[in-house]
This record gives C-alpha cells, sequence and structure tokens, in this order.
C-alpha cells in the first residue's frame, strides 16, 4: 500500500495480545511489517468514540486527517471518524453495527465487506471529496 501512498493503521477496542492472535489465526504473523501504527487498548489514549485515537494515528503517520479514511464495524469507529473529521468514514457490515446504526453515527458510506472496501479508496482516490 505504500507505494500507492496509503499508509494503514489499527485502532482497536482490544489488547495487542488480541490483534496478533486474530492475525495470526489468519495466518498473518508480522502485523508490524504491514501497519504503519497501531494502538489498542493498552495504550493510555481516550477510547473510541473519542477521536483522540485517530488524531494520534494520524500524527504517527504524519497524515493530515482531510486526507484519512476510517473503516470499522461499530457505531463507535463512524462516530470517532466524524469528529476527527476524517476525508471519509466507512462502516462495514461485517460485524457489530448495523447498517441505520452505522449511518446515524456519522458513516458516509456501507460496504459489504473488507473486499468491498478495495472499489471505495479507489474511488476515493481518483474523484476529489469535499473537505469538512
Amino acid at each position: 500500500m505504500e507505494s500507492l501512498g496509503i499508509k494503514l493503521c489499527i485502532f482497536t477496542s482490544g489488547s495487542r495480545h488480541q490483534i496478533d492472535r486474530n492475525f495470526k489465526a489468519a495466518g498473518i504473523n508480522k502485523i508490524d511489517h504491514i501497519f504503519d501504527a497501531i494502538i489498542t487498548a493498552d495504550d493510555q489514549i481516550a477510547r473510541k468514540p473519542h477521536p483522540d485515537t485517530i488524531l494520534e494515528l494520524l500524527k504517527r503517520v504524519t497524515v493530515p486527517s482531510h486526507y484519512a479514511i476510517v473503516v470499522g464495524d461499530h457505531m463507535y469507529d463512524a462516530m470517532g471518524g466524524r469528529q476527527a473529521n476524517v476525508r471519509m468514514t466507512v462502516g462495514v457490515m461485517h460485524g457489530f453495527g448495523e447498517p441505520q446504526e452505522l449511518i446515524s453515527a456519522g458513516a458516509d458510506i456501507l460496504v459489504k465487506d473488507l473486499f468491498a472496501l478495495n472499489t471505495v479508496i479507489n474511488l476515493s482516490m481518483e474523484s476529489p471529496l469535499s473537505s469538512k
């Protein structure tokens, strides 16, 4: 993704141990080689939906919020993205959130799964969106 100028970050309410375990179960052993920054429940930063976690990740990867896309499966992800004034918030339908909850919380668009996310990212990079 770096060759496309895309930086990937994780912010999760889970612990580092949990995300390491979950990625290993999917056959991904070294998530630090994939993600540019990771914040978990182990870090001492305000939790979702407070925008501090998103803003801290963006600071770590030197990306202005108006260029960032927040992707999440819970209404708190959409709320945090909206409060951080990111370019777009994407609600993913494979997790905890119901469609109406995600939209009401601030998701700009819903996708069925992470596979559909590729199309959204490509469209976002091709056409300018109004800044919020």
